[in-house]
């Protein structure tokens, strides 16, 4: 189900934009528009794909860090922290290496929050860089004469 959303916004996005390029050329001109069109596509695809992996890898990696530096021997709360986790592991069963286990456990939490940072850093990312293009649509005097001038057409999808 999530595919075929993806699919269908893809499309209801995609579909308007090449016929948009494809009317506002000369007709000896739509085949090679329509390529183009779908070339950004894909250089789109490719470079939202490559982003998203850098921002995993290396945000991801920037916030364990930060979380990891608040987790030393001194910190109170993290000692506090570490005995409930050893107990609580102590009495789900494991009666060997609890503070091992515990340390785990806290280390696959630290792992998650740092996942839940990654994520808001690149969709944080992502919102300002799509605001800033619908700003540059709404203000482009250039896109609102070449809006008026396509209304004048009649835009075919053949």
């Amino acid at each position: 189900m999530p595919l075929v959303l993806h699919g269908l916004g893809v499309g209801l996005i995609m579909v308007p934009t090449i016929l948009f390029v494809i009317a506002s050329v000369r007709p000896h001109l739509g085949a090679s528009a329509a390529a183009a069109c779908l070339a950004v596509r894909y250089l789109g695809y490719t470079s939202s794909i490559g982003l998203q992996n850098f921002f995993k890898l290396f945000e991801h990696a920037q916030h364990r860090e930060v979380f990891r530096d608040q987790l030393q021997s001194g910190n109170l709360i993290f000692e506090d922290y570490i005995q409930r986790e050893s107990h609580r592991v102590l009495q789900h069963g494991l009666q060997y290496k609890e503070h091992a286990a515990g340390l785990k456990l806290i280390s696959e939490r630290v792992n998650i929050q740092s996942f839940v940072r990654y994520g808001m850093d690149y969709y944080e990312l992502m919102s300002i860089i799509s605001i800033s293009i619908l700003l540059l649509i709404l203000i482009s005097p250039s896109l609102k004469s070449m809006y008026k001038k396509l209304k004048k057409n009649q835009i075919s999808p053949v």
